[in-house]
């Protein structure tokens, strides 16, 4: 069957008498389309006036010439097939023996970004991650990227994607959210996926290594803004996101929490300040708010970044609802530090209709990589 598909030709000519060795000239030439010498060509003595159409096999060309001169191949009057890449003739002058080698088109280019809506790839396991693209996304136009991580346990990322209404507030601000699987826990007791974000959780592997693959492989598929690259984490995965935030200062403009305190093993120095805005309840029964002699708590937390982003003013503090106090420190190098403390709130994310995911959103959104925070208005949380 004729290879229709074929893109170009290149059609070398030699002479005048000792074959395919002297005075070559080569021509490039459509394949499987009518064209016109005299148009190609103007004025080459070896080309007629007539029209021609060649088709590529994957042995042959097959060249058909036409009465016509215009382009339109019409009213057949002669035709030739040739072996490809061998020297045959003699043909017409002032270069009668030829070579024919016929090329495929390049490889068809991949439409850029992923359609809106959910999409699992594969970095480290199969169909380990979720990207939730937003509806409104439009390839030409790079969107900021949220990595968002679960606890420890029986979690997968369409688990934590469904716990909570971060993709609701992707779409209406048009960032991609991220949902990555953890590594494998190697407690004896707590079972399943967990991350290794310093002294906790129950992990060896190099987690933040898996995350900035993670980062790399959705760049690949979407028009990301690398400046405004975020994570966000639940319990363990809050604890990745506190660690993300001392090694990888250099993707992540800014980090969240929930639940998650900070266990960075070792001194904490990231390469640039980095906001942090963390949330914790009071009466949280797995890593106790005010900490203990194995875990850091709420206190602890707010105190490392203050130290870390050197903040140098007492925090203010703002009742956001009946349930949730924001302790804020401002006046630290380029960055701002936030505890949301959640009166009465145990190790669970808050409630959907609260609105803390918007919350939370408003606080990263405010940050760039090497760039001042702009000004935006802040949403409220709204639980009673």
């Amino acid at each position: 069957m004729l290879a229709a598909t074929l893109a170009t030709e290149n059609m070398t000519v030699c002479g005048p008498d000792d074959g395919c060795n002297s005075d070559c000239k080569t021509y490039r030439l459509p394949l499987s389309t009518c064209f016109s010498p005299p148009a190609l060509f103007p004025g080459d003595p070896q080309w007629g006036t007539s029209d021609v159409f060649d088709v590529c096999t994957k042995t042959h060309l097959h060249r058909t010439f036409y009465a016509s001169a215009d382009g339109s191949c019409t009213n057949k009057t002669d035709s030739f097939t040739v072996p490809l890449n061998e020297c045959v003739g003699p043909f017409g002058k002032p270069r009668p023996w030829g070579s024919f080698a016929c090329s495929p088109p390049p490889p068809p280019q991949e439409e850029a970004g992923l359609a809106p809506g959910d999409h699992t790839i594969t970095v480290r396991a199969t169909n380990d991650t979720i990207i939730h693209v937003p509806t409104h996304y439009d390839p030409s136009k790079p969107v900021p990227v949220l990595l968002a991580m679960h606890g420890l346990g029986a979690n997968y990322p369409v688990d934590f994607q469904r716990s909570m209404t971060m993709d609701a507030v992707a779409d209406n601000e048009t960032f991609a959210v991220v949902y990555p699987l953890g590594s494998k826990s190697i407690s004896v007791t707590l079972f399943g996926h967990t991350w290794n974000g310093g002294k906790c959780c129950f992990s060896h592997a190099n987690d933040t290594a898996f995350l900035l693959q993670v980062v790399e492989e959705v760049g690949k598929l979407l028009t990301v803004d690398r400046t405004r690259v975020y994570a966000m984490g639940f319990s363990a995965g809050g604890v990745m996101s506190h660690a993300l935030g001392c090694a990888a200062a250099d993707t992540f403009a800014a980090i969240a929490s929930m639940d998650g305190p900070f266990e960075v093993e070792g001194e904490c120095t990231p390469s640039r300040p980095m906001p942090v805005q963390h949330w914790h309840g009071t009466l949280d029964e797995v890593f106790p708010y005010p900490g203990t002699p194995i875990y850091n708590g709420a206190p602890q937390t707010f105190a490392a970044w203050q130290s870390v982003d050197m903040c140098k003013d007492e925090p203010t503090n703002s009742t956001q609802s009946r349930r949730v106090t924001l302790h804020t420190s401002t006046e630290c190098t380029a960055s701002e530090v936030q505890l949301a403390t959640i009166h009465g709130g145990t190790h669970v994310l808050p409630p959907k209709k609260s609105g803390w995911e918007q919350f939370m959103w408003d606080f990263l959104k405010r940050w760039k990589i090497e760039s001042p925070p702009s000004q935006v208005e802040v949403v409220s949380v709204s639980w009673v």
